[in-house]
Formats: structure tokens, sequence, C-alpha cells
């Protein structure tokens, strides 16, 4: 499956200035179905793996990025997020 998800800025607040609609990066991960995303998420909890990162596609596509992300997993990580996800295939 080709799947490229790309942030769309809003309103962001980091070291750089991005306008609105500006393209931040590509999110990266392995594309997981719904039976191995659950066990992922077993066996990182078994592990006492503290920090993991999905993010649902849909609702049979899962991307984890935990091992095989880039930076990307780190945007959006706040209590007021200001960037979007967009799939461009």
């Amino acid at each position: 499956m080709d799947l490229c998800l790309i942030f769309i800025i809003y309103l962001c607040f980091s070291l750089f200035v991005f306008n609105r609609g500006t393209f931040i990066m590509e999110y990266v991960g392995e594309v997981l179905d719904p039976k191995e995303f659950r066990r992922r998420a077993k066996d990182y909890a078994k592990d006492k793996n503290r920090h993991y990162y999905f993010m649902a596609l849909k609702s049979d596509a899962i991307i984890d990025a935990t091992m095989k992300g880039n930076i990307s997993r780190f945007i959006n990580h706040s209590c007021e997020p200001n960037a979007e996800t967009q799939k461009v295939s």
C-alpha cells in the first residue's frame, strides 16, 4: 500500500514560522490492520514501553510510528493541536 500523510499547519508554535497551509512533513510508519494493531498495543504495554505512536488512518489501517517512524510522530502532541493530516496517494 503506497501511502503518504502530510501535515498542514494552521497555527504553529515552534522554532520555525509556518504559514497556514504549509506542508510540514510526511508521517512515516508501518501500516497495520486492526488485528496487528491490537497485538502490538498489548506487546508494547507488556514491555512497559511508555511511548508508542499510533495514528488511525481509517478503521482498517493504523499507522505505527513507534519503531519505524520519523520525527513527524511528535507533531500535534499538545492540548491544542494546530495541524491536520491529509492522505495523499
